[in-house]
């Protein structure tokens, strides 16, 4: 099977491009020219590496794709517009998606939020796009599916962007107050080993999926962000004051995301890291 994979070099997708070549697939990376190539360095041998602009896409002209997978993200935390945001999240993976169903690419895999919220442009522009996806899936041409990711997090992930990894450092650091809401969402927290595990299970058994399919990927088990953020401070033995309360509940909160790990189950998919043994796993991969 060769997989086109946009979105290669973010967190992601890095971890990505490495799983999908210890099963053996060929793999092309579409990347834009500016994007660093830090996390998927040692892969560079292994891979196709293809070069584009908006105005490019004769890469579907190099190979026959069996699959396109989509990793393109922007969360929106770094100051974007919300017409920056909306161009990643939306307009550019429909330029690819277009593309793909002209050059008869059977399956397209998208990787978005589990989040069932207008709670952001993040939020907002990845449901527009998954309207795209069954768009054109409805004509028969394509396979459409959506991965339905609930809050994944690793090591080494952008501590800027990604909750987790934002409070690991935060407590590491002994910061003398950290603000936060009461801390009462419930929220499905997947270690990113067991996100790839769920991949490739769909991957792996891509045929037995309808035109238009949503997959959820989480631990399908939720906690509060309070008892998550208790367990980091524990571990790390942290001096830092937790103010919950202190920050109001954005307009849109949403109080409860869990997974239904159905699906992934009966495909032989196995939840394994549970959230407390997944942030020891960061600690002591980051060595904090």
């Amino acid at each position: 099977m060769r997989i086109l994979l946009l979105g290669a070099t973010g967190y992601l997708g890095s971890n990505l491009v490495e799983c999908l070549l210890k099963k053996q697939y060929k793999v092309t990376i579409l990347k834009r020219a500016e994007s660093t190539m830090t996390r998927i360095i040692k892969f560079l041998n292994q891979v196709d590496i293809l070069e584009y602009s908006i105005n490019d896409l004769t890469v579907f002209d190099l190979h026959n794709y069996d699959m396109l997978i989509n990793c393109i993200v922007s969360y929106g935390r770094r100051g974007e517009s919300d017409t920056e945001v909306a161009y990643v999240n939306n307009i550019l993976p429909l330029r690819f998606l277009e593309s793909a169903v002209c050059h008869k690419v059977p399956f397209f895999l998208n990787m978005t939020t589990a989040i069932n919220s207008n709670l952001n442009a993040y939020v907002f522009s990845k449901k527009k796009f998954s309207e795209w996806g069954s768009y054109y899936a409805q004509s028969g041409k394509i396979c459409f599916l959506n991965c339905l990711l609930e809050h994944f997090y690793g090591p080494f992930e952008q501590k800027d962007i990604k909750f987790v990894s934002s409070m690991i450092h935060r407590l590491h650091s002994n910061e003398p107050q950290i603000e936060l809401t009461k801390g009462e969402q419930l929220r499905d927290f997947i270690y990113i080993d067991d996100v790839m595990d769920a991949i490739l299970a769909i991957v792996g058994n891509i045929d037995t999926f309808n035109s238009y399919s949503n997959v959820s990927i989480g631990s399908g088990v939720a906690i509060k962000i309070k008892e998550l953020v208790c367990n980091i401070k524990l571990q790390l033995n942290s001096s830092s004051n937790l103010c919950f309360g202190a920050i109001p509940y954005r307009e849109n909160e949403v109080m409860y995301s869990c997974a239904n790990t159905e699906k992934l189950m009966q495909l032989g998919w196995v939840y394994k890291t549970s959230i407390f043994e997944g942030i020891k796993k960061i600690i002591d991969a980051e060595k904090l």
